[in-house]
């Protein structure tokens, strides 16, 4: 967004707890952790990944990937990179994930 002296300055993540860990066509995909409680009370971090372009101001999530990474994998791991790639014209996405995760395999 451009400002008064004519700089251009991207606009801030959608939450404060979110990092960049990936981009690809104009897009960023994001990490959140946010605090949580689980049912039986226990004080604990939930993980969402999503994509979001700050040109457009758009987020996309992405459930798909939660799914994969489940709140117990944060428990030991975190997430290095996220890469993006997808087909316009069919829809069909492939995302890739670099985590420090080394005994099995996801």
């Amino acid at each position: 967004m451009p400002t008064h002296d004519g700089a251009h300055r991207m606009a801030p993540f959608p939450e404060n707890s979110t990092v960049c860990v990936g981009s690809t066509d104009g897009w960023l995909a994001l990490h959140r952790t946010d605090a949580a409680t689980t049912a039986a009370g226990t004080k604990t971090k939930r993980h969402t990944f999503f994509l979001h372009n700050p040109f457009t101001a758009t987020t996309i999530p992405l459930a798909e990937l939660k799914d994969i990474l489940d709140d117990a994998f944060f428990e030991w791991n975190e997430v290095y990179k996220v890469i993006i790639r997808s087909s316009c014209n069919d829809g069909d996405h492939l995302v890739a994930v670099m985590t420090d995760h080394t005994i099995t395999s996801l």
